[in-house]
């Protein structure tokens, strides 16, 4: 009997004090999971027939600039528009790139 109780114990190390337990993978995904809008609505127990502002009843009305056009290669700001289909694009090189491979009307 002696020899198995003295076999078995070895001496622990002792835990430094102040740092915490590590942390597995699985509870770095638990903390940075993100819900889904639905799921954090019915969390909130939000109501669209509500008289106070929530997430559903606000919405941004229409803008007072014009909407913006971007190159249909590169997708910077579009400023010119090709004659054939109407797409944007922003350079003579994207130009020469988009009627090459891109342009949907091609001249028979």
């Amino acid at each position: 009997d002696d020899d198995e109780e003295h076999h078995d114990a070895r001496p622990k190390k002792p835990r430094k004090k102040g740092k915490p337990a590590a942390e597995t993978k699985r509870d770095k995904w638990e903390r940075r999971k993100v819900k889904p809008l639905a799921q954090v609505v019915h969390e909130e127990g939000l109501n669209p027939d509500a008289d106070e502002p929530n997430y559903l009843t606000i919405a941004a009305g229409p803008s007072s600039r014009p909407t913006r056009s971007f190159c249909s290669v590169c997708g910077y700001f579009g400023r010119y528009t090709c004659t054939r289909c109407g797409m944007r694009y922003c350079s003579l090189r994207c130009q020469n790139n988009h009627r090459e491979t891109r342009c949907l009307k091609f001249s028979a």
